[in-house]
């Protein structure tokens, strides 16, 4: 993620994945925020097709992955800086580096499963968007850094979806695959081409 000049600061930057993903559940609830890292339970009728299992995001990550201590070595010893320290581009390239390598989980490839999430589009024709990246928390690869490689899943739509704009909230089903792809809005560990899409309508 490009640093703009002027008001950037490198902490509240690195730590705005940790305030959406570890704040409880119920504070993010008086904020209005729908994470879907809290939890990912069926919860109307289309979730009930048996061939695709529902999963949480924090499935797709091993269990020994912890962001928050990733957080920890990126900040250590920097309790603030801001933009014209000239080590604040240093631990921006640490923090990048260490989140598109952020580890997938083995077990969750090839697996069929239904996700929620937000869109975050990335190719589209004259009829809708035939690829965009599913992200757990609403402005996340827009107004925020992007979430680790294990939290973000390249969708492929074909054919592509009508009506669907940044950051809608939708249910996606389809094979899961453990993929590494690179955008310049966020790099994911996982891909899937969607057998459906459906708005998320909790």
């Amino acid at each position: 993620m490009p640093m703009k000049s002027g008001g950037f600061k490198f902490i509240p930057a690195i730590l705005a994945l940790a305030v959406l993903v570890l704040l409880p559940i119920g504070t993010r609830k008086l904020m209005g925020v729908r994470n879907f890292s809290d939890d990912n339970k069926a919860d109307n009728a289309a979730a009930s097709d048996p061939v695709f299992r529902e999963v949480a995001w924090r499935e797709l990550a091993p269990e020994n992955w912890n962001p928050d201590t990733v957080l920890k070595q990126v900040r250590q010893g920097t309790p603030s800086l801001d933009d014209n320290d000239p080590r604040t581009r240093e631990r921006m390239q640490l923090m990048n580096m260490l989140w598109a390598n952020a580890p997938t989980n083995a077990r969750m490839d090839e697996v069929s499963v239904r996700l929620s999430g937000y869109v975050v589009p990335l190719e589209k024709n004259e009829v809708g968007i035939t690829e965009f990246l599913l992200v757990p928390y609403f402005g996340a690869c827009i107004h925020t850094p992007p979430p680790p490689a294990n939290q973000i899943v390249r969708i492929v739509a074909r054919p592509a979806v009508r009506d669907l704009r940044t950051m809608d909230p939708v249910r996606v089903s389809g094979v899961l695959r453990v993929e590494r792809n690179n955008s310049e809005l966020g790099h994911s560990g996982y891909a899937m081409v969607a057998a459906r899409v459906e708005p998320y309508t909790p």
